[in-house]
């Protein structure tokens, strides 16, 4: 992939591509450079006229009230990065390590930060060589930026013993520069402090998790739709005279409503029978209400994890006219906002996915009992009982997993970071209900494809008949019973692969 660093537009599935692509081709246009040398000669000029700069001439955080002179300010920024380095816990993955480099690039590559131009071609050298700091999960507080888990990226640079991501194999920083024949850099100025003082790692967490939340949320409505076809739901429900203005006026549920019926089109249903109320259930009949605002919370936190991508955070900003303005551009608090709303908006879709689960195995909706056909001769068999109380036992996880993080701040840092925003742990933590979430959704989607077999419905719209070729392989032989472990394993590597619209 080529892409114009600090020029072109980074958004999450453009992030998302680069971090995993095999030939990522990030450039430095002749703009960017004028940019970067402008911003660089800015900070220059203001230091050689005395002008106090945070972390360049003072110290750090809390010690910010102590000013220092050259033979001590000498080499500070090296051990800025060695101090820092203290992360903890589990390793993030090579992609993940590669997109935080990508995106803390691009931000850098936007001309305010002061850095040495080297410091730029280094890191689009690196991230071109499929590069990346070994980052460990827990540290960064979201104030002031990533600063725990940026660190490693300075010390990766710099060479030193640090361990790194070359492609997917672990390796030691010194040795694989040296093998892509990369210099160490020797950083000047604030180069290690631009480097780090930002929310480039936790935003690429939070670009890489709305990708992945986004296409298994399609799947889930899918699965939704064949549930509703299956178990011969009212479609007026979802008609747009109930749904869409001038009765309604929500985007998000006109388009829920929309979606679910691009699947039902076309489709026939099997007959309602004369038990049935005139009116479904809730889990049935209000999806678009229940799920419309969840899809418009998804909606406006990938907005936002787009708009962090695009905006530079650092302190301080330097511009080109020689200004320098103290700031707080480092708080997450927008990337927090975005992964509780999105962990939200996962429990709301799993509790309308969860809830159909009883309606397809409780044997009184044209549908037998646990999905289980038993005209094969066996005298019990029990179907997809077991997919039918994971879903449950998921959604009790999801639903724990969805704590808000924001409220959880802390004073810090010797009370100089007395409100923090808690962003990496938000992110991490959606990251782990995504996790169980797709657990779910691999689950509920084996279900989904089954009531639809045993529905005798033949004519299927074609989006959902397609949706249904790609899913009954998973089921496998149902002439007796079962395990599915394989199966739901398989399938779920598929959901988080495909595109939104399952093509």
């Amino acid at each position: 992939m080529d892409f114009l660093v600090g020029i072109d537009e980074l958004s999450s599935q453009k992030l998302s591509n680069l971090a995993g692509s095999f030939k990522p081709h990030l450039r430095i246009s002749d703009e960017t450079s004028r940019r970067v040398k402008q911003s660089h000669t800015s900070f220059q000029n203001a230091k050689g006229q005395g002008q106090r700069i945070y972390g360049v001439t003072t110290g750090y955080g809390a010690n910010v009230r102590e000013n220092l002179d050259s033979t001590v300010a000498d080499g500070l920024q090296s051990r800025l990065a060695r101090y820092l380095d203290c992360g903890t816990g589990e390793e993030l993955a090579a992609e993940e390590c590669r997109a935080a480099l990508i995106a803390r690039t691009h931000i850098l590559a936007m001309g305010y930060s002061g850095i040495s131009p080297e410091v730029l071609i280094h890191l689009v050298t690196a991230a071109n060589s499929r590069l990346a700091p070994c980052i460990l999960r827990y540290g960064s507080l979201g104030a002031s930026g990533d600063l725990v888990s940026l660190a490693p990226l300075a010390r990766m640079l710099m060479g030193e013993p640090v361990e790194v991501w070359d492609g997917d194999s672990r390796a030691m920083a010194g040795p694989t520069l040296e093998k892509h024949g990369i210099a160490r850099l020797v950083p000047h100025g604030r180069d290690t402090l631009a480097l780090i003082n930002g929310l480039s790692c936790v935003t690429a967490l939070a670009a890489l998790e709305v990708t992945k939340i986004k296409k298994l949320t399609q799947w889930s409505l899918a699965a939704l739709a064949a549930n509703h076809c299956a178990l011969a739901g009212d479609r007026g429900s979802y008609d747009p005279h109930v749904n869409a203005p001038p009765v309604r006026n929500f985007k998000g549920q006109a388009f829920v409503a929309h979606q679910l019926l691009s699947y039902l089109s076309e489709s026939d249903s099997p007959p309602r029978g004369p038990t049935r109320p005139l009116q479904d259930q809730y889990s049935l009949r209000c999806i678009p209400q229940a799920l419309g605002p969840a899809w418009e919370m998804l909606e406006q936190s990938e907005a936002w994890i787009d708009a962090e991508l695009q905006s530079v955070s650092d302190n301080p900003i330097v511009l080109s006219e020689g200004q320098l303005f103290n700031g707080g551009n480092f708080y997450g608090g927008y990337i927090t906002a975005a992964a509780d709303n999105l962990a939200l908006a996962l429990t709301r879709f799993a509790d309308c996915l969860e809830r159909q689960s009883f309606l397809l195995t409780d044997g009184m909706h044209g549908l037998p009992t646990n999905l289980a056909a038993n005209e094969s001769g066996k005298s019990f068999l029990h179907g997809l009982k077991g997919l039918h109380q994971i879903c449950s036992a998921l959604t009790m996880d999801v639903m724990r997993l969805s704590l808000p993080a924001a409220p959880f701040t802390r004073s810090s840092e010797s009370h100089n970071q007395d409100i923090v925003s808690n962003a990496m742990n938000a992110v991490t933590r959606l990251k782990d209900l995504r996790k169980v979430f797709g657990h779910l959704v691999s689950a509920s989607t084996l279900m989904s494809a089954r009531a639809l077999q045993l529905s005798g419905v033949t004519n299927l719209n074609p989006l959902l008949a397609k949706w249904h070729a790609k899913v009954t392989p998973f089921l496998g032989d149902l002439s007796d019973d079962r395990a599915f472990r394989q199966e739901l394993k398989m399938l779920e590597a598929m959901l988080v692969s495909k595109g939104p619209h399952l093509d």
